[in-house]
């Protein structure tokens, strides 16, 4: 599993960080990318609803000092 070497955090609400220092930044960028397609374009059947998600994502390659301000 490619995200084996990240930390996920739950910030408030529904903001979630996932946090990586050891993969390329491409890389991470192209998994983020293919996780945010997949779930946009697979709907789930809850009570004979379909729900699709929409997200939002943002990436920061600041150092560790300063990434959560």
């Amino acid at each position: 599993m490619p995200f084996d070497c990240c930390g996920l955090y739950h910030l408030q609400g529904d903001e979630y960080v996932i946090f990586n220092s050891d993969m390329e930044k491409d890389y991470f960028t192209y998994l983020v990318k293919d996780i945010v397609q997949n779930i946009s374009s697979t709907s789930l059947s809850v009570y004979d609803e379909d729900l699709v998600l929409y997200f939002t994502t943002a990436i920061s390659f600041e150092s560790s000092d300063k990434i959560l301000t």
